[in-house]
C-alpha cells in the first residue's frame, strides 16, 4: 500500500494538475489505496485525503470518491444514523435513505461540525423555521424542504475555479463573498462593466468566493442552482483574477528585487519545503516502527536529516520546462499576487537535490519563482 506522503504527491502533482480533481481521478485515487480491498490503514488513509483535499475536489470528483469508498467498504459496519454522522452524510452524499433523514431537531443533536456551520449559518432545521418563499414556489411542504435544505447543505458547495469568467462583465451583475481586499475587487468588476450587488438572487450572474471555507451566499446560489431557479457561475477569486487581468484593470508588474533578497527568498521556501517532506516520511516510518528503540532511531535520524540542510541547485528538468512552455502556449501563464500575467522570461526554475538517510538515494525537486518578487509559484513531484 502506498504512503500517505506518497497519495499526497499523487494529489498535488498528477490530479490537481487542471485545478480540480475529476470524477476519474477520484475512483483511480480509491483504487490505489484500496487495491482488491480494503484495509483499516487504507481507510483512515481515504479519510485523512478527504479533509486534506476537500475544497480541491470538483462536484463530481467527491460524488465519485463517495461512491467508490463506499463500494470498497461494503463489509465494514453499517453507519449509525445519528443525526449529522458520518453515516447520515455519507447516506446524503449518495443519495440514500434520504427519507429516513430527520426533518427537525435541535441543533445540539448534530455532531458533524461542518453541518453545525452550516445550519447555524443558514438558520434552518433549527425552531422549526424553513424558508417560506422558496418551499412554496417549489410546492413542497415544510418536512420535503427541510429534507432538500439539509441534502444540499451536506452535498457541499459547489466552486468552479477554472470557469471562464469573460473580461466584459457588461450587462453583468457580480457579488463578492468572503474577499478580503473587497474594495479593490469591487473596482476591478466595475471598471470591467458589471454592477455589483450585495445579495444573492436569481438574476445574479458571477458569485466571486474569496476564501476556501464556504459562506452563506455560496450556500445559497448553490441551492438556487439545484431548484433550476438560476444559472450563478460559483467561481473563486483566482479565476476572476484572471479576467480582470485579461481587461486590464489590475495595472502592471511590480519593481523587481534584489539578487540578494530574491535569494533569501528562495532559500527559505525550499527549505521550508524540506523540513515538511522530511517530518512527513520519518512520520510514516514511524507508524509502522515495531518498537520504542526503532522510532528513537528514526527521531534522531531525522534531526540529523533537518541539521545536514543545504541548498544545492542545478538546472531543472527537461521535463518542468517543457511543462512550463506548454502552459504559456495554451495560454494558461502564472499570475503574479496582483493576478498581472508573470512573463516567460521572469520565471527562475531551479532544481533542488538532496539525499535524506531514510531515503539512502539522492532526490531532486524543481521549483518555479517569480523573479521580480520572489514569489513561490509552483513546483513538481519529487524525482529520484
Amino acid at each position: 500500500m502506498p504512503r500517505i506522503s506518497e497519495l499526497r504527491s499523487l494529489v498535488r502533482n498528477d490530479y490537481l494538475d487542471n485545478g480540480v480533481i475529476s470524477g476519474r481521478e477520484a475512483k483511480e485515487l480509491v483504487k490505489t489505496v484500496a487495491g482488491d480491498g480494503l484495509t483499516a490503514n487504507g481507510a483512515k488513509q481515504l479519510e485523512k485525503l478527504r479533509q486534506e483535499f476537500k475544497d480541491d475536489f470538483s462536484a463530481a470528483g467527491l460524488r465519485e470518491f463517495d461512491k467508490a469508498v463506499a463500494k470498497v467498504a461494503g463489509n465494514r459496519p453499517a453507519p449509525s444514523g445519528e443525526v449529522g454522522s458520518g453515516g447520515t452524510v455519507m447516506d446524503v452524499r449518495l443519495g440514500r435513505n434520504l427519507d429516513k433523514i430527520p426533518t427537525a431537531f435541535k441543533l445540539s443533536e448534530v455532531k458533524d461540525p461542518d453541518v453545525k456551520a452550516a445550519l447555524k449559518r443558514f438558520d434552518v432545521n433549527i425552531d422549526g423555521r424553513v424558508n417560506e418563499q422558496d418551499r412554496d414556489r417549489m410546492g413542497f411542504s415544510d418536512d420535503q424542504w427541510r429534507t432538500f435544505i439539509f441534502s444540499c447543505l451536506l452535498m457541499g458547495t459547489e466552486i468552479d475555479r477554472a470557469a471562464e469568467v469573460p473580461a466584459d462583465l457588461r450587462g453583468k451583475t457580480v457579488c463578492l463573498t468572503a474577499v478580503q481586499n473587497f474594495a479593490e475587487v469591487k473596482r476591478w468588476a466595475q471598471e470591467m462593466g458589471a454592477r455589483v450587488v450585495t445579495k444573492v438572487t436569481p438574476e445574479l450572474d458571477f458569485l466571486v468566493v474569496g476564501g476556501k471555507h464556504a459562506t452563506g451566499k455560496d450556500e445559497r446560489a448553490n441551492i438556487l442552482n439545484t431548484l433550476g431557479d438560476a444559472d450563478i457561475t460559483v467561481t473563486d477569486l483566482g479565476a476572476f483574477r484572471r479576467a480582470a487581468n485579461l481587461a486590464g484593470v489590475l495595472g502592471g508588474r511590480p519593481d523587481p528585487i534584489s539578487r540578494d533578497d530574491f535569494h533569501s527568498s528562495m532559500e527559505g521556501t525550499i527549505r521550508s519545503w524540506y523540513e515538511g517532506y522530511i517530518k512527513e516520511m520519518y512520520e510514516d516510518e514511524m507508524t509502522y516502527a515495531d518498537s520504542a528503540g526503532e522510532r528513537g532511531r528514526l527521531r534522531e535520524a531525522m534531526r540529523e536529516d533537518l541539521a545536514n540542510f543545504s541548498l544545492e541547485l542545478d538546472a531543472p528538468n527537461e521535463a518542468t520546462s517543457d511543462w512550463i512552455d506548454d502552459r504559456y502556449a495554451s495560454n494558461e501563464p502564472y499570475l503574479d499576487r496582483n493576478g498581472v500575467v508573470i512573463p516567460l522570461d521572469d520565471l527562475e526554475i531551479t532544481a533542488f537535490y538532496f539525499s535524506p538517510d531514510i531515503a539512502g538515494i539522492g532526490l531532486s525537486k524543481d521549483f518555479v519563482f517569480d523573479r521580480v518578487t520572489g514569489a513561490h509559484v509552483d513546483d513538481f513531484e519529487v524525482q529520484d
